[in-house]
């Protein structure tokens, strides 16, 4: 089963399970590690910039790493798995993760540290777009849900193990990374030991779906799937770059110190990892846009908590709950997906938007960063809520051209 199925079972919300647990166990770890690498980078990246005698604005450069590795894996992605197999690309996914943590945790110089920024998030977008096609064609959206749940848990323990090491140990950043290599490994092993784990339906196999799939052309030629893309953007600039700026702003904009800050930064992922606790749950029981809605109102109040609070508890707690009002975001708008533009422009819309989405969090903190350099902290937070406001006008903009056109699938029961 492709991709274009997949997502079609995860919007309607099918309760059937038909993947092992076992598979999906080693899905939620794989998820974990993902997120390792993205939730660490929010911390050490205060204390890379100065190892490569580099500017704090070089962030940008970095972040382009990520984007190219990203893109270049999440646009292919039905291509891949189509060739590869998912447990194909899951395998080299989570190989190219682990050779990447340990280049940054070894690397001699600024080049060679991007280079292994590349290879990290290769493997990282590999295993996103693998793992996501897998749990959406074998489980159920609360499932989808759990998945990204076990991203938020990684992203939640990457800064807090970065500020233990640096504030409690006395270690330097590159530990941390070290450290990353061994999960990495460990999905390698569990993909490599489990060859009948990754299957997916025979009765639709890849190969057919991509039979009944748009061409790239075609599918960039209908102005939601364009739609889709800007509000992917703007989500993924507003949630990461909550998380990677979040540091710079609270330690340097509101006098907060290092491990106050840390723990504050973990929070914001650990609220976000518990939405989408909640979502797994309750994803399946709830109106889609009517939980998007409201998820995107919260992060608007909480962002500007964030900007506004003229006390620095106040702040802190705008931070969480703009994490927690995140949590079922992405998956909620990737599922919507089909509905949105229909089966045939599914498959490559799913894996354009999971792109554009590293874009923005790459553009969005890359643009924050500059102006910082230039100004001070306190201006991230006014960007960050722009951006949090942007996600709401968009998807509105997108609703209502939708009603305009009437492309609108049919709705899941309770919707």
């Amino acid at each position: 089963m492709g991709l274009r199925s997949s997502t079609r079972l995860a919007y309607k919300g099918t309760r059937l399970n038909r993947g092992s647990l076992g598979s999906l166990l080693i899905a939620y770890f794989a998820f974990i590690t993902i997120g390792l690498p993205d939730g660490a980078l929010n911390i050490a990246w205060t204390y890379i910039h100065p190892t490569f005698n580099v500017t704090f604005d070089a962030l940008g450069v970095l972040l382009l790493f990520v984007v190219i590795g990203r893109m270049s894996i999440t646009f292919a992605a039905g291509r891949l798995i189509a060739v590869l197999g998912i447990r194909g690309v899951l395998i080299i996914g989570a190989s190219l993760l682990a050779l990447g943590a340990l280049g940054m945790a070894t690397a001699p110089a600024w080049e060679i540290l991007l280079l292994a920024v590349l290879a990290t998030w290769l493997g990282s977008g590999a295993l996103d777009a693998a793992l996501n096609t897998f749990v959406s064609a074998n489980y159920s959206m609360g499932r989808l849900n759990w998945l990204h749940a076990a991203y938020g848990i990684g992203t939640t323990v990457g800064p807090a193990l970065m500020t233990v090491l640096i504030t409690q140990m006395a270690l330097e950043w590159r530990w941390g990374y070290a450290l990353m290599v061994v999960p990495g490994i460990t999905a390698v092993a569990l993909f490599a030991l489990t060859p009948n784990g990754w299957r997916m339906d025979s009765a639709e196999t890849i190969g057919t779906a991509r039979k009944d799939t748009a061409g790239f052309r075609e599918t960039l030629r209908s102005p939601i799937i364009w739609l889709g893309l800007l509000l992917f953007f703007v989500y993924g600039g507003a949630e990461i770059g909550t998380g990677q700026l979040a540091n710079p702003l609270l330690m340097e904009g509101r006098g907060v110190d290092q491990e106050t800050a840390g723990f504050w930064i973990s929070a914001y992922w650990g609220m976000f990892t518990i939405g989408r606790m909640i979502m797994g749950v309750a994803a399946d029981r709830l109106p889609v846009r009517t939980l998007l809605r409201v998820s995107m109102i919260g992060s608007i109040i909480g962002a500007l908590l964030l900007w506004l609070s003229p006390a620095v508890e106040g702040a802190l707690v705008g931070l969480a709950l703009t994490g927690f009002s995140f949590a079922p975001l992405f998956a909620a708008l990737t599922a919507e997906t089909p509905r949105r533009v229909g089966a045939r422009l599914a498959t490559n819309a799913i894996g354009f938007q999971i792109g554009m989405a590293g874009l923005g969090g790459a553009v969005v903190p890359g643009v924050a960063a500059f102006v910082t350099e230039r100004t001070d902290a306190n201006a991230i937070a006014p960007l960050i809520f722009l951006t949090v406001l942007a996600v709401l006008i968009v998807y509105e903009i997108m609703m209502r051209y939708q009603l305009r056109t009437r492309r609108v699938l049919p709705a899941p029961a309770g919707d």
